[in-house]
């Protein structure tokens, strides 16, 4: 009976929400369109069938799921809808392709994992916000936004850092200058938040990070000093913006918490992991996620201070690369 009056509650919300879904969401930077003005606020209980439709249906729009939309070979850069390729669902269920239309190219697996954690995390009280360093345009964060909405939780936010500006040129020669190539990676911040507002989810628990990781996360650092997370999000592509992620907000992440791996197959970014764990003298676990991506739990902190003088060393063997701000 529980279940029934909660639909019957929230219907309207739910048709509103599909409709916004398959009318604005879909959107991409630079196109016009009104975010969707729900009639009821949409806040079931907690793990309540309407908060698993919710979830479900917020995991296909931020992928293109719903829609069938098409895509671009993975790591081509460009956009060019003369190359894009006809909707591939087991491609965007394991995120090896990048949608056209859509605000995310983690895909299905990679939502569910998001999930899977934020709900591990709330059920045994880990401590801390949810954290994406690398945002493209900005689904996987609007996703873990609609885990906090879906289970009510007010006291949790949601970083995202990012140059809004695409991956900055290699300043190492652990990296291959090719990203800092791709436009079709450059987002700009004025859509990732008009993506929120699309969704309904844009407000105070959202926080926003622009520049460089070299820069703006210490600056995040300075801004907020007592910042505590319990999952966070690494889609940094290269090695430098591994070791900048690692080295600026490990010591945030609780003990419990995990740490999501968005490009394990780069092998750039599997050196910075393995060499960030051994100069620590710690081993870790990864879990994989599907055929890219991996995530490591946090299950202790190291036995060793953080080397911080390691990252110092390797800032100023780093070439001078822009967009501070």
């Amino acid at each position: 009976m529980r279940l029934l009056a909660d639909a019957g509650r929230y219907v309207p919300s739910i048709i509103a929400f599909v409709a916004g879904c398959l009318t604005t969401a879909m959107l991409l930077p630079g196109q016009q369109g009104t975010a969707l003005s729900l009639t009821t606020p949409f806040a079931p209980s907690k793990n309540s069938a309407l908060s698993e439709l919710y979830l479900a249906t917020v995991a296909k729009s931020v992928t293109g799921i719903l829609l069938e939309t098409p895509s671009y070979t993975a790591f081509t850069g460009k956009e060019d809808l003369t190359k894009a390729q006809p909707f591939d669902a087991e491609k965007r269920t394991e995120g090896a392709d990048w949608p056209v239309y859509g605000i995310t190219m983690a895909g299905l697996k990679r939502m569910n994992n998001i999930r899977d954690l934020l709900d591990d995390v709330l059920v045994n009280n880990i401590p801390g916000d949810f954290a994406e360093c690398g945002v493209w345009r900005g689904g996987s964060s609007v996703f873990a936004r609609a885990v906090f909405a879906a289970r009510r939780v007010t006291d949790r936010k949601v970083h995202l850092i990012d140059s809004f500006a695409g991956l900055p040129t290699a300043t190492t020669a652990k990296d291959i200058d090719m990203w800092s190539q791709m436009d079709y990676v450059s987002v700009g911040q004025d859509d990732v938040r008009r993506h929120f507002e699309a969704y309904n989810l844009l407000d105070e628990q959202v926080t926003w990070s622009k520049g460089f990781f070299r820069y703006s996360l210490p600056d995040l650092r300075q801004r907020m000093p007592d910042l505590k997370l319990a999952v966070l999000r690494m889609d940094g592509d290269m090695y430098e913006s591994t070791m900048d992620i690692l080295f600026n907000l490990w010591d945030t992440l609780s003990v419990g918490g995990y740490m999501i791996i968005d490009d394990w197959a780069i092998e750039a970014c599997q050196q910075a992991i393995g060499e960030f764990y051994k100069m620590h003298n710690t081993e870790f676990e990864l879990i994989r996620i599907d055929s890219i991506a991996s995530y490591i739990k946090k299950v202790a902190e190291f036995s060793v201070p953080l080397n911080r003088q390691w990252y110092i060393d390797f800032n100023d063997s780093r070439a001078v690369e822009g967009n501070k701000d």
